[in-house]
């Protein structure tokens, strides 16, 4: 791409995200104190004031009394591992509007860090400096999870940045680095693990080592700071409530059925509650699309890639772990697609400089993107926005489809301004 290609696109993209960021309901409630109970930081907070009070965290009894305190009639469960939620009890020493505050510039800070490292990747992979910052703005702000995410307040800018900055040190030849950030992405949401088994597959031994000695060291800090007690309380929530076809008591938060959840646990789930189909058609129908969707990254990243340290790998290894763990998941929201930036990025790197044949990544990646960034309701203004969840299911898998077939793609010539032009 040129300078002037690339600064068309940086100024496009600046207008861009400035136009969604104005047009977003998320970025409009923001600024209504009166919805913040309503966010995640809230069921966090809740959590962490229990912890702090040496209560269980993970005990609906215990945090829902804290919970109400907040306007908020009931509380949903706390998904966050122990030592993040030893991190929301120190919030907690704070009034619920001015930790929201506090969190809420931390969490803008981790994202325009996010944009920088991925437009850092993008840079080290051999896109233009111009280009490389406007493509990073549009696949991180153009879509509107990205908003909702930040009104939500929680943990998922700590993951994106981990994420691209992982990505970011990966490409620059720093696999320790990458390691790391990848174990404290992991802590934050369990979904990174799959980029970690990615690694090992594609032969990132270091990236890997570096990962299970970081995970360990976090283990360790979690419970000097949360406890022992708190760890066994939150295995078992994950079993309980993280599983696939999720069973709970009527009245109490149930993810599997929540209408925002785009996994295809969810849409099973929900379908198998109006048909009146057995759990286990929901079990077997969820673990084969799960296992379908990481086979074929697997067996893609197998047979694409042959050099374990250059960028193209690494962008690799870090987009089918991502596109993969969407469709994977058990629980998918629209707030977690933020981090569909990172395989939309590899994608563009692909098919930028491409001949004829990158087609199917040039249309499966749009077509994806444009699923993925829309707002719910654009297509269903019903209460469930069931068209809209589904057309965001439809978004993840054109996403996989897209990123296993520019894994499969020979990569574009050096002189070509591919990605074997830069960072190598």
């Amino acid at each position: 791409m040129t300078a002037p290609k690339g600064g068309l696109l940086l100024a496009l993209a600046l207008l861009g995200c400035g136009l969604v960021a104005a047009a977003s309901q998320w970025t409009a409630v923001l600024v209504q104190p009166a919805s913040w109970s309503e966010t995640d930081y809230q069921l966090h907070w809740a959590a962490g004031r229990a912890l702090a009070l040496g209560l269980d965290p993970y005990d609906a009894a215990a945090v829902e009394p804290i919970g109400v305190t907040t306007g908020r009639p009931m509380t949903p469960f706390c998904a966050a591992t122990p030592l993040f939620v030893a991190g929301f009890a120190w919030l907690g020493e704070r009034p619920f509007a001015d930790g929201y505050h506090l969190l809420l510039g931390v969490n803008v800070v981790l994202l325009c860090l996010s944009v920088a490292l991925l437009a850092a990747a993008l840079r080290r992979a051999g896109a233009p400096a111009a280009a490389a910052l406007g493509a990073s703005l549009a696949l991180v702000l153009l879509d509107d999870g990205t908003w909702m995410a930040l009104w939500f307040n929680q943990l998922n800018f700590v993951t994106l940045a981990a994420m691209t900055g992982a990505l970011w040190a990966g490409c620059s030849g720093r696999p320790r680095a990458e390691g790391v950030l990848l174990a404290v992405a992991a802590w934050a949401k369990l979904s990174p693990v799959l980029v970690i088994v990615f690694a090992a597959l594609a032969g990132r031994w270091r990236t890997v080592r570096a990962a299970l000695a970081a995970g360990a060291a976090l283990l360790a800090l979690s419970v000097a700071v949360a406890g022992w007690e708190a760890h066994a309380s939150w295995l078992a929530m994950v079993q309980r409530e993280l599983g696939f076809a999720a069973e709970r008591p009527a009245g109490l938060f149930n993810n599997s059925l929540h209408a925002w959840n785009l996994a295809p646990n969810g849409v099973l789930s929900r379908a198998a509650q109006v048909a009146g189909w057995p759990r286990g058609v929901v079990l077997l129908g969820a673990a084969l699309a799960a296992l379908a969707a990481v086979g074929t990254a697997a067996f893609s990243l197998r047979r694409g890639t042959t050099r374990p340290e250059e960028p193209r790998t690494v962008f690799a290894v870090h987009a089918l772990g991502v596109s993969a763990g969407f469709l994977a998941s058990s629980t998918t929201w629209v707030p977690h697609l933020s981090l569909a930036a990172v395989p939309l990025a590899f994608v563009v790197l692909a098919a930028w400089k491409a001949p004829g044949r990158a087609l199917l990544v040039r249309a499966a990646g749009a077509a994806a993107a444009v699923l993925l960034f829309l707002p719910l309701g654009t297509f269903d203004a019903s209460d469930d926005q069931r068209v809209d969840v589904l057309a965001k299911l439809d978004g993840c898998i054109l996403l996989l489809v897209a990123v296993v077939a520019a894994t499969r793609m020979p990569p574009p010539r050096a002189e070509d301004g591919g990605l074997e032009a830069r960072g190598g």
